[in-house]
């Protein structure tokens, strides 16, 4: 966060608009942050009045185990961003939220009636809009984030214990909510990625699927996934890992 003043500082505040993170950089592996570094950033952003945009895209809706990344690390962006798990993916939706200051700007620019417009060609799609609502409504009814921090506990001892037990193959391993990683150790033999590729060939003949992001495994299962199902998934990954990559 120190590095993120300091560019500010150098590029000249007053030309710098916004910064944008994920809360967990998702398709990079799964890079999870520490707990206060999100908190840092909004303070810098306040101090020289620069937004703050958080993309949810991959850890809004339940993901971390909180309706947002954001608030689940405790922070109020200006502007956040949304798809994916707003639907849980049954229709393709993208959506944006604003802090209350945004939406004066749009109002106090406004040459008629007060609105926050900005307009798309596929806007306010009723199917995709239906999908969303009914998809909040089965979160809330189910206690699908509650059930996230229970399953996401287990998934990270099971992270913890994988990393432990087998050194020669994982470097590092740990999860977040219902997102996990686990970094495969390469000695340098193998060109980048091949290891991850491997890996997730064997778990997909397995009949799980992982998503491979070099030589990184990430996991991103549902959220009404069960603790004998993590078991399952963890085991299955401990089998592929001991056939894959020998000590």
């Amino acid at each position: 966060m120190h590095e993120v003043e300091r560019l500010i500082q150098f590029e000249d505040p007053s030309t710098v608009a916004a910064f944008v993170a994920e809360p967990i950089q998702a398709a990079g592996g799964v890079i999870i942050p520490p707990d206060n570094y999100l908190a840092q950033i909004r303070e810098i952003c306040t101090r020289y009045d620069v937004l703050l945009i958080t993309d949810e895209v991959v850890t809004g809706f339940g993901r971390l185990g909180d309706w947002t990344g954001a608030r689940h690390y405790g922070v109020q962006p200006d502007i956040m961003t949304f798809a994916k798990g707003i639907t849980s993916g049954y229709q393709p939706l993208g959506a944006t939220a604003v802090s209350q200051p945004i939406i004066d700007a749009y109002i106090q620019a406004s040459t008629g009636e007060p609105e926050l417009r900005h307009g798309n060609t596929y806007s306010g799609h009723p199917v995709a809009t239906a999908a969303a609502l009914a998809n909040i409504a089965i979160i809330e009814r189910d206690n699908l984030l509650d059930r996230t921090r229970v399953a996401g506990d287990h998934l990270a001892r099971l992270l913890r214990q994988i990393a432990q037990t087998l050194p020669s193959q994982v470097a590092d391993a740990g999860s977040e909510g219902l997102l996990g990683r686990v970094e495969l150790r390469n000695d340098g033999h193998q060109p980048p990625g091949t290891l991850g590729n491997l890996v997730t060939t064997k778990m997909r003949e397995a009949g799980i699927i992982v998503r491979p992001a070099g030589d990184v495994i990430t996991l991103s299962p549902p959220l009404i996934i069960t603790s004998e199902e993590i078991d399952t998934l963890i085991a299955t990954l401990h089998d592929v890992l001991l056939e894959a990559m020998p000590a």
